[in-house]
């Protein structure tokens, strides 16, 4: 061979090592993200969990050193949008914006998947579910409602039979051994009934009622988180009056089964230090939410305990 061939030879096998060496220090999370991702959410714009959603993107596009883009997609009650997502190429740049509704969705059957077909990046924030009256009806507290409802059945508003809030309110019914007759609404819209006396109480999450609370229009009779809340501080837990149900809405983000270790790492860090800071804290005191932080396998830990929770009570519902 001549010197001419052989450098030829050597300058192309080096070449070849040079885009193999490339390769595999840009594995898929190397240059990770290289354009912006999007965060779907299962609910319309100006919701609670949009707007959260929406404060998260911005706080977490800062760390990411890319832009979280927020697409809303509606639909069976969140399941359209999960069905995109889960179908999604698991490249990082699909997510989602999850909550307990992942859960519900589930167990009532409305999507044949769960938790499990998704690689949990992080949980950012849990709300506390609340029992709330209008400010002037006769029941003072969670036991003054339950020992009316031994007399009758009481009307309970949600905001959509399976919802959460609806889980809740037939999990809280379940254990003080009495029966709601369980209205359906869509979000925000029970309380309104509430204040005009078309039901005796709604079950919902603290961003629907912040408002009529403010204003001194409801009286919240409990929350179920496992301790009280500074948002609500004078409102006792379920626990607390003998009614043992803990049940918290999560908020967190999503990934299709599949995604690289190093993307979701790098997705958990920016998510993560984006609820660490003092702008989340401030937005979810604003909104009647608490900050909670979980990595990955924590929230993955904890969506999956959820899961077990929420079908126990979704067989329950189906009995009554």
């Amino acid at each position: 061979m001549s010197v001419i061939r052989l450098r030829r030879s050597l300058a192309a096998s080096l070449g070849v090592l040079v885009i193999a060496l490339l390769a595999f220090s840009c594995g898929p999370g190397a240059e990770y993200p290289s354009r912006p991702v999007e965060l779907i959410v299962p609910f319309g714009p100006g919701g609670a969990a949009d707007v959260a959603a929406r404060q998260i993107a911005e706080l977490a596009s800062e760390e990411l050193g890319e832009s979280i883009q927020v697409r809303n997609v509606t639909g069976g009650g969140g399941a359209v949008a999960y069905n995109e997502v889960v179908n999604a190429p698991n490249d990082g740049y699909t997510a989602i914006w999850s909550s307990a509704a992942l859960n519900t969705l589930a167990a009532a059957g409305n999507i044949d998947f769960n938790y499990e077909a998704f690689e949990h990046v992080a949980i950012v924030s849990t709300e506390t579910v609340t029992l709330a009256v209008a400010a002037d009806s006769e029941w003072e507290n969670l036991e003054d409602f339950i020992a009316d409802a031994r007399n009758r059945t009481p009307t309970v508003g949600n905001s959509g039979m399976g919802s959460t809030t609806h889980l809740t309110a037939v999990a809280l019914a379940e254990e003080a051994g009495v029966e709601f007759e369980h209205v359906p609404f869509g979000d925000g819209l029970a309380i309104a009934s509430v204040m005009g006396g078309e039901i005796d109480a709604s079950v919902q999450h603290p961003a629907e009622i912040m408002s009529q609370y403010e204003a001194g229009d409801i009286r919240i009779l409990a929350i179920t988180s496992p301790e009280r809340i500074e948002t609500f501080e004078d409102v006792p837990t379920a626990q607390e009056q003998g009614v043992d149900v803990v049940l918290e809405q999560w908020r967190g983000i999503s990934l299709p089964e599949g995604t690289d270790e190093e993307v979701i790492q790098r997705l958990e860090d920016a998510f993560t230090q984006a609820a660490e800071t003092d702008e989340w804290a401030e937005f979810t005191r604003n909104t009647g939410a608490d900050v909670r932080i979980m990595g990955s396998e924590e929230a993955t830990e904890f969506i999956a305990d959820m899961q077990q929770q929420i079908d126990e009570i979704a067989a329950a519902a189906e009995e009554n």
